[in-house]
């Protein structure tokens, strides 16, 4: 089953940066993003994912928090 759509097959990223409160995969091969990034800090989840444009690559931020 394919949540996220599109109906294709699962992509794999290597995690290439781990700590305590941050992780980065990347996955050159893949068209958008090549790279996906997290960090934690308390109640807030920020995110970036990282890939090429037509031009220079391109930067989509997430900024994600907790509510209660």
């Amino acid at each position: 089953m394919d949540l996220i759509g599109g109906g294709g097959p699962t992509i794999a990223f290597k995690c290439i940066h781990a700590t305590a409160t941050t992780w980065v995969f990347e996955n050159a091969e893949h068209d958008f993003p090549q790279r996906i990034s997290y960090t934690v800090a308390g109640d807030v989840l920020d995110a970036h994912i990282v890939g090429p444009g037509k031009e220079s690559e391109v930067r989509m931020d997430f900024h994600l928090k907790r509510v209660k």
